[in-house]
């Protein structure tokens, strides 16, 4: 009988064992998905806090851009016989305005008032570009000054407009 008893207790012992052994894995499943959830939040973490400065850098171009022009203006080539006693001297002039207020999105003061007074504007340039001698254009300080030139006289004749810039996109000079 003896042999019989033991025989059952060895049967016995390996199923006692199997739920120990079943539930050690589950332990050890379970532990090893804890550290995962926990290492990616980790990551997670990690991550976006390093982004969230870049984030913020990428807005600031985003909210100077938008104090910059709300819309560019572009006028047809100017070709003016420039103030030089001593030579013949011609500039062809190509030019764009940044403005302060997009013209397309007022269309009730549009209707109001008109087109955009082109006439004025061109008036104006050629004015400033008639009175340059060729000399005070031919550095690169020379031609940032005539653009402050033409900036300050749009301003000055046209404030509705508000002139923030003025972009060349041609210049050539023939003496």
């Amino acid at each position: 009988m003896e042999t019989q008893e033991e025989t059952q207790e060895e049967k016995q012992t390996p199923d006692a064992e199997a739920p120990a052994a079943k539930k050690s894995s589950k332990t050890i499943l379970l532990i090893a998905i804890v550290v995962v959830v926990l290492v990616g939040a980790a990551a997670g973490v990690f991550f976006f806090k390093k982004r969230k400065p870049a984030a913020k850098a990428e807005e600031k171009p985003a909210a100077a851009a938008s104090e910059g022009p709300k819309a560019i203006m572009h006028l047809e080539t100017f070709t003016v016989n420039m103030n030089d006693p001593e030579q013949k001297a011609f500039l062809r002039l190509g030019v764009d305005l940044g403005l302060g207020k997009d013209p397309k999105n007022e269309k009730e003061k549009e209707k109001e008032a008109g087109p955009p007074p082109t006439a004025l504007i061109r008036d104006t340039i050629v004015f400033v570009l008639i009175n340059t001698k060729p000399d005070d254009v031919t550095t690169a300080e020379g031609k940032k000054a005539l653009k402050e030139q033409i900036l300050h006289a749009l301003q000055e004749r046209l404030p509705e407009l508000q002139v923030q810039n003025v972009y060349f996109n041609e210049f050539i000079m023939q003496r």
